[in-house]
């Protein structure tokens, strides 16, 4: 997993110097048959109601990913409004910058969330200059 986490540390940089810093990236593999990660993610150059925001992380993600045995672990790429409350708890836990990332606490973030999540990392969390 180190491996993909240095190549999504790597597709945030990237998109950061086209278009603008990432408010959060997270990574979350939620228990069931799957074993998927979901990649959440909230951008004020993001819109989660418009098509062309999914494009571009998806995209990128194709790019910055080896081959498909790396793609197929993910799940579903989930942008969020910088409003959401889930961008403002995981912006509370703590900053995270260039280069860093911290495994987070699943038994936390499955109450807060109300789902199972067996691991997650954060791998941005910045507040935004004013």
């Amino acid at each position: 997993m180190n491996e993909i986490i240095e190549k999504i540390k790597s597709l945030i940089r990237d998109l950061e110097k086209q278009h603008g810093s990432f408010l959060i990236c997270a990574l979350f593999l939620r228990e069931g048959d799957t074993e998927k990660w979901d990649i959440i993610i909230s951008a004020l150059w993001l819109n989660p109601a418009e098509m062309q925001s999914y494009k571009t992380i998806s995209s990128k993600l194709r790019e910055s990913l080896s081959d498909d045995a790396e793609l197929v672990q993910f799940s579903r790429i989930v942008i969020l409004n910088k409003d959401d409350p889930v961008v403002s708890y995981l912006r509370g836990l703590e900053t995270i910058s260039n280069g860093g990332f911290k495994e987070l606490r699943t038994d936390e973030l499955s109450e807060k969330f109300k789902f199972t999540i067996k691991r997650a990392y954060l791998l941005r969390s910045i507040i935004p200059n004013k």
